[in-house]
């Protein structure tokens, strides 16, 4: 959005490669992803989600016991990210095969690779960010009108304002959640009928399980 505005954008990534392994976690992209992406996502031509009319709840013997109207986009942080990146800088990929021709008069887009963050100083009316180069070990600085920091709870910027002490002191929810995925080639077609692209609840004594279809 900043670089079709006009401004030139900088983003310092940690790791060293474009590829990036989602293991198949979906997500919804609600009203405002969707708002999002129909405004800046010059790829409409590609579809990133799959429709989903509501949230079912079903039993042991697959039977229905309850369906909410909830119309929803079930996509995948895969998904997502790919298609971010080939409307960001043009990346190239499965997800999005034809290369963009971003807008002459947008600014610049650079995806640097292999940067880690180590932290921030004012500097007057702009802000110097220091890294260092993952391959080289050399630290350099950019200098910026405005930072975002993007890059997780534990990120280098997070901690400057948040300190580690007031994050790690928190209890155990007391509770743990596993994840798994399936190609949908890879199950019957029986399931398929059951499934119908809904989000899908089972509950059970002291769990519950959450099924859904993703565009991966």
């Amino acid at each position: 959005m900043l670089s079709r505005l006009g401004h030139h954008v900088h983003i310092l990534e940690q790791s060293t490669e474009n590829f990036r392994h989602g293991q198949a976690a979906g997500i919804r992209a609600g009203p405002e992803a969707q708002k999002f992406l129909s405004e800046f996502d010059l790829h409409k031509h590609y579809p990133y989600a799959v429709d989903c009319p509501g949230m079912q709840f079903i039993n042991q013997k697959s039977d229905y016991g309850r369906f909410v109207k909830f119309p929803m986009k079930q996509t995948s942080w895969t998904m997502l990210y790919y298609r971010l990146r080939a409307n960001f800088d043009g990346l190239v990929s499965k997800h999005c095969p034809a290369p963009l021709e971003l807008a002459s008069e947008a600014g610049n887009a650079k995806y640097d690779l292999g940067k880690r963050v180590l932290g921030l100083t004012e500097d007057g009316s702009q802000v110097q960010v220091q890294y260092r180069d993952v391959a080289t070990e050399e630290i350099k600085t950019v200098q910026a009108d405005l930072v975002i920091g993007a890059d997780g709870s534990y990120s280098a910027i997070r901690r400057i304002f948040r300190p580690p002490s007031e994050r790690e002191d928190r209890p155990y929810a007391g509770y743990l959640a596993w994840r798994g995925g399936i190609l949908e080639s890879e199950i019957s077609q029986a399931t398929r009928d059951v499934l119908k692209n809904n989000f899908t609840v089972f509950k059970m004594p002291k769990n519950y399980i959450l099924v859904w279809v993703s565009s991966h």
